[in-house]
């Protein structure tokens, strides 16, 4: 469950670091 959140953010971080 933790590991589909943190994923999920890391996808959005990644596209706001872009």
């Amino acid at each position: 469950m933790v590991v589909h959140l943190h994923k999920l953010v890391n996808r959005y971080k990644t596209k706001e670091y872009k």
